[in-house]
């Protein structure tokens, strides 16, 4: 991810339902940039995360990403 720039992937995970909350942690990264992961969309069977670089240096890294599913009470 380029330096002040955003990337945004879709995770599909049958188990998550439309009205649930899903958490999200960067675990590692092994280079330059300073990133900041968050959910920007929730639907029935999928998530989105968005990575951004808050740096000037760009990511050139492979980041490993912890998530977390909070299940909805009815």
């Amino acid at each position: 991810v380029a330096g002040g720039a955003e990337a945004s992937f879709t995770v599909t995970n049958s188990e998550v339902a439309a009205t649930d909350v899903v958490v999200v942690s960067i675990k590692t990264h092994t280079s330059a940039g300073l990133f900041f992961a968050a959910v920007t969309q929730v639907a029935a069977g999928s998530f989105r995360i968005s990575l951004t670089n808050l740096d000037a240096a760009a990511g050139n890294n492979v980041l490993v990403i912890n998530f977390i599913v909070l299940k909805a009470e009815a």
